[in-house]
């Protein structure tokens, strides 16, 4: 037999191999214990009691003073950080390419070249002097008082002819006001009236209770024929009142109406202006 080959009979067997992994020092002593307390030996006698009692460490003594584990991530939070990660380059990329085009733009301009074939203003969509100016204008269309706006007034007269007449919204309706103030004081004076009469009977009639008994027959006829000439008096003055107050009313629904047409008609006119 070669002496290498002896030699490799000869040879110590090599130790097996120890599996890979993370070992914990505070593993190894505990399982140094279990090894202890679960093998004895019968040839060597146990220590006399001395007077002094042992206390035995637990078996997990040591694993306090190991580092823990890290915890696995869930796999919800692994699914969700993979799709908020596709959602920001998603993102990003759209990011860039809708602001290239405008950055690009933008270079165009500071260079002075005519983008699109438009001017800058045009361009970039800003509003130009003209869009200005026009702005301007309505808002000064806008801003101006309905006092001065003109419109056109038709009266119809009694023989059936019709007028035509252009005036001022303010003028027409300061008119409609100082028409409104006449009929308003008049109706005033009306009810004053009218309030005179009630007192004036309430005074009859008291005059009547005071006379003495023996003209109380004379007196009960003279109050009904007076009574029956204010009542008279009071059913004129209620049907002048009546007619007068119905008349007015009329008046201002009839002005009411003309000026709801014209401001109506005005409103038309703006809408067509527009």
């Amino acid at each position: 037999m070669p002496l290498d080959s002896a030699a490799k009979e000869n040879r110590a067997p090599r130790p097996a191999k120890m599996a890979k992994g993370k070992v914990s020092v505070g593993s190894l002593f505990d399982q140094q214990d279990r090894i202890t307390k679960g093998s004895s030996r019968k040839d060597i006698r146990a220590p006399r009691d001395g007077g002094i009692s042992k206390t035995h460490r637990p078996t997990n003594h040591f694993s306090q003073y190991t580092k823990p584990k890290k915890p696995a991530f869930h796999p919800a939070y692994l699914s969700f950080a993979e799709t908020s990660n596709d959602y920001r380059s998603a993102l990003g990329v759209a990011n860039d390419q809708q602001l290239k085009p405008i950055h690009d733009e933008l270079v165009a301009r500071v260079d002075g070249f005519n983008v699109h074939s438009r001017t800058a203003e045009e361009a970039s969509g800003l509003p130009t002097d003209a869009d200005y100016d026009a702005l301007g204008e309505d808002h000064a269309a806008l801003s101006r008082l309905l006092d001065d706006d003109e419109m056109i007034v038709q009266t119809q007269h009694k023989d059936g002819t019709k007028t035509k007449k252009q005036v001022k919204l303010g003028d027409t309706m300061q008119a409609f006001e100082k028409m409104a103030a006449t009929k308003r004081a008049e109706l005033q004076r009306l009810c004053k009236d009218l309030k005179d009469v009630v007192a004036e009977i309430s005074a009859t009639r008291e005059s009547i209770v005071a006379t003495e008994a023996s003209d109380v027959k004379r007196a009960r006829k003279t109050f009904k024929a007076e009574l029956a000439s204010i009542a008279q008096d009071a059913g004129a003055v209620r049907e002048q009142l009546h007619g007068e107050v119905e008349e007015a009313r009329k008046d201002d629904q009839a002005f009411r109406a003309k000026i709801r047409k014209v401001f109506d008609q005005l409103m038309a006119e703006m809408d067509e202006m527009e």
